[in-house]
């Protein structure tokens, strides 16, 4: 019941955007998620992930928007999270049209201390200094294979707090 109400709300927030949802401002092709053991340093033996994509501007990005790449993956039981910022991808300066290739390195730093049984992929976008950010697209990497959307039940999706207040 608390989930399906945060859905709609989050609907709701999303429709009353001005954002048509069949109309993104960007498109993926080609995305890929590899998992690589980390070979030297502290962390030797864990893994990491390497996520790639071409993307596609639709329509141009607001000057100054930051591209992010955010995973969170189940690892063993646990559920853990990582992210970075994809420097040099500038897809604001990207005309409507073009597309380009972008990758990130994800837990790294830490190494995940096991194979991920699955991965949910976020691409998002914010400006400097403001707090709203924007999802550009959703994937969910499981037994070797990416595919569109959030992973299968939702595993990564939190219960939301009530009350819950939409930002301006």
């Amino acid at each position: 019941m608390k989930r399906s109400l945060f859905l709609m709300i989050l609907a709701a927030c999303v429709m009353s955007s001005g954002t048509a949802l069949a109309d993104p401002p960007v498109t993926f092709s080609k995305t890929s998620v590899g998992v690589k053991r980390i070979s030297f340093g502290d962390n030797e033996g864990s893994f990491y992930l390497d996520v790639g994509a071409k993307i596609k501007v639709n329509r141009q990005l607001p000057q100054g928007s930051m591209l992010k790449c955010k995973a969170m993956c189940e690892v063993k039981d646990e559920k853990t999270v990582d992210e970075s910022v994809i420097l040099g991808a500038d897809l604001d300066s990207v005309e409507p049209g073009f597309s380009k290739k972008v990758s990130a390195t994800l837990f790294y730093m830490e190494g995940l201390e096991a194979r991920p049984k699955m991965c949910e992929i976020s691409f998002q976008t914010s400006q400097f200094l403001k707090d709203s950010v924007t999802i550009l697209g959703t994937f969910c990497w499981t037994k070797g294979k990416v595919t569109e959307g959030t992973c299968p039940g939702n595993p990564f999706l939190a219960p939301p707090k009530i009350p819950y207040t939409v930002p301006n």
